[in-house]
């Protein structure tokens, strides 16, 4: 095998480490594992995620068809990247190490993604808003994981997303966030924490507007069961004898699909920064 041949495969395993590391939607969706994507517009169908009806048993039983026992999702996204590399025997030494043009693509790829996923808040059912300082970020977020709890998402199925000025607000307040550690070990996950039973996650890809003191954003808060995604890198090439350079092109394509499944358990949190104050 040439070096070029083993390139991309090298490629599509770092980008779906750092993806799977970094990536918000991996960790509050409800995942597919096992459909074999193999084109944009291919469907995955999710099983066994509807809550039976619970009836009082009289001498007989009589099933019921699920509303969504078979719930699919088109995977209607799709990116790309692409760059020229001059030296392919320099590029293939590097694939593996922080801050090349291959971890770069793939934290593009997951803004991309997260973008998409925590842009679908206008499908959750309840809304919670609230200006945010560091006197009331406490209780503004256990009446989030309130509203969570009377939808009867179970402790520790329950998830909430806040940008970086949100969890400045918290940690005024006295939660703690750590680095949620990535796959074997790495040290490169996302800012995290546990608190009300509800695993928070630090992003910048939630949608805010306006600017620094008066930001505005769509947080959100749901049930691990709430979202479905599914993705696959399709393509991983490294292109030779590229017409008009004598550089090699290195390009990949990223596909995926979310969708909303169960708004009842979807909090949207229109939060709005409160200036900073002198004493909490």
């Amino acid at each position: 095998m040439t070096v070029s041949n083993a390139i991309p495969k090298l490629v599509s395993t770092k980008l779906l480490m750092t993806l799977r590391n970094n990536l918000i939607a991996k960790k509050i969706c409800t995942m597919d594992t096992g459909s074999q994507i193999k084109k944009e517009g291919d469907t995955v169908t999710f099983v066994g995620l509807a809550r039976p009806t619970i009836s009082p048993y009289t001498g007989t039983v009589t099933p019921e068809t699920l509303k969504d026992a078979g719930i699919t999702l088109v995977i209607d996204q799709k990116n790309y990247y692409a760059f020229y590399v001059d030296d392919i025997e320099a590029f293939r030494s590097v694939i593996d190490i922080k801050g090349t043009s291959i971890e770069e693509a793939a934290y593009g790829l997951r803004d991309t993604a997260d973008k998409y996923v925590l842009g679908l808040y206008a499908d959750a059912g309840t809304t919670v808003t609230a200006t945010v300082s560091e006197t009331i970020a406490l209780s503004t977020t256990s009446t989030v994981c309130r509203k969570l709890e009377e939808a009867n998402v179970k402790p520790g199925q329950r998830w909430m997303v806040i940008p970086p000025w949100y969890k400045e607000k918290l940690v005024l307040a006295g939660v703690k966030f750590s680095i949620l550690e990535g796959v074997k070990g790495s040290n490169d996950g996302m800012s995290w924490a546990n608190e009300w039973d509800t695993d928070f996650y630090v992003s910048n890809n939630l949608t805010t507007t306006g600017s620094e003191g008066s930001y505005n954003t769509q947080c959100l808060a749901g049930s691990y069961n709430s979202i479905v995604y599914a993705e696959q890198i399709l393509k991983s090439r490294v292109i030779e004898n590229v017409p008009g350079s004598f550089a090699a092109q290195c390009d990949g394509l990223h596909v995926f699909g979310a969708r909303v499944i169960k708004s009842a358990e979807l909090v949207r949190v229109n939060a709005t920064q409160a200036a900073a104050s002198s004493t909490i």
